[in-house]
Parts: structure tokens; C-alpha cells; sequence
């Protein structure tokens, strides 16, 4: 049997290689933000010439991508659960992501998360994806809010370690306390 001390020595020095690949990231962009009225998420042709948007980003920087959902003028974090509560209520079939309780409710940031497949990822965050897939599905709790949200895209290399992208995606979700989706497996 594998004793406790040699663990901890394994334990360190995988944590002292993922500090180090940590620290030597640096993403191919960083500047790509788009801003969206809750509202046109009702119109399907504004949310594909958004998902259009994206997708151009995507083409023009290729990579893996950390994206932020967060609200901005025009609605606070009470109007977005109470909105957001009421769906998961009344539609129990769509994979809501889950309320994340500490912190959340003075955040305007709505979702903190990572894809290979970002242009996807995009279009099930926006509810045109499969109702069994967690994600946001913004289309059916959001469109009735007042106000916008913006989404910000950062571009790392399509060889970032899974694990070290893990720890940047989790390090921003516990600085910027999202009110919706759970941390990762790190």
C-alpha cells in the first residue's frame, strides 16, 4: 500500500510542473468582447448573427477559448435569479446550469467557462442547443430582462493543457464569483 507521505511528494511535484505551465501561458488574444440585449435573444436571426460574430472570431484567432458571460446596464443579479428560478421551475427538462449561492448575488457575471468547440458551446449557452446539455439557455429565461450582456472571449494556444486551462478557468470563476455554473475538476 501506497503511504501517505509519498502521495504528498506526487501530489507536489505535479503541482509544481502545473504552477510552472501555468505561468508560462499567455493568451494569443484577449481584446474580443461582444455585447447582446437580453430581449434579442427572442430573435433567432440576431442570435445567429451573433453566433456569426463569434464564429468569425474564432476563424480569425483559432484556439481554446475561456469565455465570461456578464451582465451589464439595465439589470441586477435578483432580476436574473428570479427570472432564472421561474424557468427551472416551470420547464424541469432543460439541463439549467447550476446557481452557484456564495458570492454570486452581488456578481454581474453571469457564467465563467472554457471550450474546444466554442461556436457549440455558444449556441447551447444561448439555448439553441440540446435541452439536456448544461448550459445557460439563455433563449428561455432571459429574453423577457431588461438590459444587455457582454461576452468576452480569451484565445489560448489549441495546445494548452487541459489541465492548465482548468486552473485559469477556475481562478477566474473564483475571482469574479459567477452566478451560474459549477467549478472545475481541479
Amino acid at each position: 500500500m501506497i503511504q501517505l507521505k509519498k502521495i504528498k511528494k506526487y501530489i507536489k511535484k505535479d503541482f509544481d510542473l502545473l504552477l510552472k505551465n501555468v505561468q508560462a501561458v499567455r493568451p494569443l488574444d484577449d481584446k474580443f468582447e461582444i455585447s447582446f440585449k437580453f430581449a434579442d435573444l427572442g430573435q433567432k436571426d440576431k442570435v445567429d448573427a451573433l453566433i456569426e460574430v463569434i464564429t468569425e472570431q474564432v476563424k480569425s484567432v483559432p484556439g481554446r477559448y475561456l469565455y465570461i458571460f456578464e451582465a451589464k446596464r439595465g439589470v441586477n443579479s435578483s432580476q436574473i435569479f428570479k427570472s432564472y428560478e421561474k424557468t427551472k421551475k416551470q420547464k424541469p427538462q432543460i439541463a439549467l446550469a447550476r446557481i452557484n449561492k456564495v458570492d454570486s448575488k452581488l456578481s454581474n457575471v453571469l457564467y465563467v467557462g472554457s471550450s474546444k468547440t466554442l461556436v457549440s458551446r455558444m449556441r447551447q449557452h444561448f439555448g439553441l442547443g440540446p435541452q439536456k446539455t448544461y448550459a445557460l439557455h439563455m433563449s428561455q429565461w432571459a429574453k423577457s430582462l431588461q438590459g444587455s450582456f457582454c461576452i468576452r472571449l480569451i484565445c489560448f494556444d489549441q495546445n494548452i493543457d487541459d489541465d492548465v486551462l482548468q486552473v485559469i478557468e477556475d481562478m477566474y470563476s473564483k475571482i469574479l464569483c459567477p452566478i451560474f455554473g459549477r467549478r472545475g475538476s481541479l
